[in-house]
């Protein structure tokens, strides 16, 4: 009782203070009494100001502070803390829970044994809202509400445990945002990042790192068979919400997943996302795990999907011709012009490496501009320098025939070089998209009522229809080099070769047979009645030094 006064005394004065500067007083005894002053900020606390007991104050705490509390609370009362600052938060009247920063310091008698506490409340719950706002726009995305990708670095320069990281990627999001709008395509963000969350339960692990892009820490030791049927979970969720939300949208993810780590591997995240661009770029509907080879070649297709139109202005681009010869060898009847591609960073490129990209980013217009630049050229170099007068076949692609500028193109490309558009052949490979596009057979029919010579190339290989054969008109049929290999070797292709020769011949249409690689197989073309032959056996593809340097010796 006596300690008691003394502190009573003591807070005569200070009482008045603390009131004035609206924090909370309070006292607390060796029996664990608290007393709490000012009245006026106690009273938004469900607490008896004057019988109180530690243990009540403690049980309006929130339950995740409760335990470092207790800590700080019996370190200071042993003598371990003399002094401490500490903030949790606490329930209010109304349920909700206000943040309180406690400073407290401890009395002790001569032989250190507690006799009190003295100590001070403040509400910092505005501070608490403020630095949650700072924080929050810094390491949230505003959309979602998911951590972002500043907070996904920090994590992963930070963790200390094994991980692995989880990268999924949305498709058809931009066909979202132009078919339904912007709302529609941020709904469906929402939607994505719900589906995440309730699957993936802890919301510090779950990220969106980029417009589409999200990634998930897994933390812990995860199998590959774990994570398979997590990705499935989250699947038939996101597909639920999706559907309730536009019935009939279907949207394939893209995923990669990187190896395991010990911990602080910044590179886990660029891992998942080669192995993602890698299920992307080969239209994948299962997570791919990296490994160095899919980067290597995820890394040359973005390459080239970014190269091809830098390669044209830096000149890495560059035609080659290789002769066709007439029956038997006896002399060159046209060349084929062949594109190129020296890249500086990956050396030779092959056509049938980087068409197909070309096609899919829709350069192969451009590169077809090129060829035929090119190819007109090297006849006007035929023409007057070797007076070798013979015309020059360049292939086309489909892309190029739906270009509604293409046949106005080509037309005054080839008439400003001063040249006849019968020494040009177009060559088109794409039967099966001719037999089902109006506007592609449009623009060959065009190209042959103006002038140009027209060829169905690679006949044989993958779909090739007798159909397009006989409706569309062609002055030239290329038969595939496989095609050839088997007539040489099996009696019935030779004989359905024989066939369609006659066919085309009864139509007017000159037969050239790819890939003559021996004598045997020259002569065998022959026998078919193949008017022309093209192949290693006679030529390589050559620059215009070699067939200079081929006609002056």
């Amino acid at each position: 009782m006596k300690i008691k006064q003394v502190v009573e005394k003591e807070f005569v004065h200070v009482e008045e203070l603390i009131e004035a500067s609206g924090e909370g007083l309070w006292k607390m005894y060796p029996d664990g009494e608290v007393v709490f002053y000012n009245k006026e900020f106690y009273k938004i606390i469900d607490i008896d100001p004057q019988k109180a007991m530690i243990d009540d104050w403690i049980r309006l705490i929130h339950p995740e502070d409760t335990k470092q509390f207790s800590e700080n609370l019996t370190e200071h009362i042993s003598g371990e803390l003399s002094r401490f600052t500490s903030q949790y938060r606490i329930k209010s009247k109304m349920g909700d829970y206000i943040w309180i920063e406690a400073k407290a310091a401890a009395r002790y008698d001569e032989k250190g044994q507690f006799l009190y506490m003295v100590g001070s409340h403040m509400n910092i719950t505005k501070r608490k809202e403020y630095e949650k706002m700072v924080h929050d726009l810094a390491y949230k995305d505003q959309l979602t509400g998911l951590y972002n990708r500043q907070k996904l670095s920090e994590m992963m320069k930070s963790e200390n445990s094994s991980y692995r990281i989880l990268y999924m990627n949305l498709s058809k999001f931009r066909m979202i945002n132009d078919t339904y709008g912007y709302e529609a395509a941020n709904r469906v963000l929402k939607l994505f990042a719900e589906a995440l969350l309730a699957v993936f339960d802890s919301p510090e692990h779950v990220f969106r790192v980029d417009a589409d892009e999200f990634a998930i820490v897994l933390v812990g030791s995860y199998s590959d068979e774990n994570i398979k049927r997590l990705i499935k979970h989250f699947t038939l969720g996101f597909k639920e919400l999706i559907y309730a939300f536009i019935n009939g949208l279907d949207i394939n993810l893209y995923m990669g997943l990187s190896l395991p780590s010990e911990g602080k591997d910044e590179n886990l995240l660029e891992q998942a996302k080669w192995a993602g661009l890698y299920a992307k770029r080969k239209e994948l509907d299962y997570c791919v795990i990296y490994n160095a080879e899919i980067k290597e070649e995820t890394e040359r297709g973005l390459f080239m999907e970014l190269g091809i139109r830098k390669g044209l202005k830096t000149n890495e681009f560059f035609m080659v011709f290789q002769p066709i010869y007439k029956k038997g060898g006896r002399a060159i009847a046209f060349y084929e012009s062949l594109m190129r591609w020296e890249s500086r960073e990956y050396g030779k490129i092959s056509p049938d490496e980087f068409i197909p990209v070309a096609e899919k980013t829709g350069d192969i217009v451009d590169l077809g501009y090129f060829a035929i630049q090119q190819s007109v050229e090297m006849i006007k170099f035929l023409h007057e320098e070797l007076k070798h007068e013979v015309p020059m076949s360049i292939n086309l692609s489909v892309l190029q025939l739906l270009d509604n500028q293409f046949v106005s193109n080509a037309c005054k490309m080839i008439d400003e070089a001063g040249i006849s558009r019968r020494w040009i052949i177009f060559e088109i490979t794409e039967s099966f998209a001719l037999e089902s596009n109006q506007v592609a057979r449009k623009a060959l029919n065009e190209l042959n009522s103006m002038g140009f010579q027209v060829a169905l190339d690679d006949f044989g290989s993958g779909y090739s229809s007798m159909t397009i054969l006989l409706q569309l008109i062609f002055s030239k049929l290329k038969i595939d080099k496989e095609l050839i290999w088997k007539a040489h070797q099996d009696k019935e292709v030779e004989t359905f070769i024989k066939a369609l020769t006659y066919l085309c011949h009864s139509k007017g249409i000159e037969v050239v047979g790819e890939g003559i690689e021996t004598i045997h197989m020259s002569k065998n073309c022959q026998n078919m009645g193949i008017d022309y032959e093209q192949g290693f056996y006679y030529s390589k593809p050559l620059g215009q030094r070699e067939i200079f340097e081929q006609f002056i010796n």
